[in-house]
């Protein structure tokens, strides 16, 4: 399995959620985790990297309709999530499943680096959370 060496925080291209046809499968059938102003929308597939976990992020152009705001916000959300990526990939490697996960920015507002890094780490617990629970 795919695991990154103890202590480097990195998101490398494997990580990244760019098939097509996995990203419609997510969108049609996966489930939703939602917070205030961050949501995800997860399912458990196969995936066509050694990665456990494959990741992209959506900022809605309606809510931002600047790309400057939109590409902010996605780096923001991308460099949280490279942070704290080690909440589920421990327990995806031990389970040794696959997941496809988007994290979709809801809000209205610019956020700040501190709200998007609490509202995705609190996500990111609930997930690990349901995959501990979920039999194998």
């Amino acid at each position: 399995m795919f695991s990154s060496p103890s202590g480097r925080h990195t998101f490398r291209k494997p990580e990244r959620l760019a098939s097509k046809l996995a990203f419609d499968q997510l969108m049609k059938s996966g489930r939703r985790i939602t917070d205030t102003s961050v949501s995800i929308v997860w399912k458990s597939m196969p995936l066509p990297t050694s990665a456990p976990v494959q990741v992209a992020f959506s900022v809605p152009k309606r809510q931002f309709s600047r790309a400057v705001d939109r590409n902010r916000i996605k780096r923001l959300m991308r460099e949280v999530y490279r942070k704290n990526k080690n909440i589920v990939y421990p327990l995806l490697a031990e389970k040794r499943k696959q997941y496809a996960i988007l994290f979709v920015y809801t809000s209205k507002t610019l956020p700040a680096y501190t709200e998007i890094a609490e509202k995705i780490t609190t996500i990111l617990n609930r997930l690990a959370e349901i995959i501990q629970q979920t039999p194998e």
